[in-house]
């Protein structure tokens, strides 16, 4: 059984090159789709992990967040490699805090349009799949 810390850490897996490249591949591809959003006040986040992902989100009173990102395997661990039949998922959520008595309590509700869909079919129809998920 393998435990939780077991596997290596994702830097020794990925070399930096492969890693950095498939990153700036996946952003450069995908933003044509997330420029629609842009105009509904939805900003791109410069993503800070070490796995292909892209995300928009839009502040203020009701927070909303469309999310890109390359699947786990099957094992529910990082894939070594990136390659355009690779998984990825696109979801998103909004969130509401609300000051209630003293405490702070956070409201959201999540959505996920896809589960491990191949990049390259991802890519076909991403534009279309984040219009459905803004708000009216």
């Amino acid at each position: 059984m393998t435990r939780l810390g077991d596997d290596p850490p994702i830097q020794a897996m990925w070399s930096e090159h492969t890693l950095e490249d498939a990153r700036r591949i996946v952003r450069v591809e995908v933003a044509p789709a997330f420029a629609g959003v842009a105009s509904r006040g939805f900003q791109l986040v410069e993503t800070t992990g070490r796995y292909p992902r892209v995300e928009a989100r839009r502040s203020g009173r009701v927070e909303a967040v469309i999310d890109f990102w390359m699947s786990l395997d099957e094992r529910g661990r990082y894939r070594l490699e990136w390659t355009r039949d690779t998984p990825f998922d696109l979801g998103g959520c909004v969130a509401l805090d609300r000051d209630e008595g003293g405490a702070c309590y956070r409201y959201w509700k999540p959505l996920r349009s896809y589960d491990a869909r191949p990049y390259s079919l991802a890519l076909q129809s991403l534009a279309a799949d984040i219009a459905s998920e803004q708000d009216p």
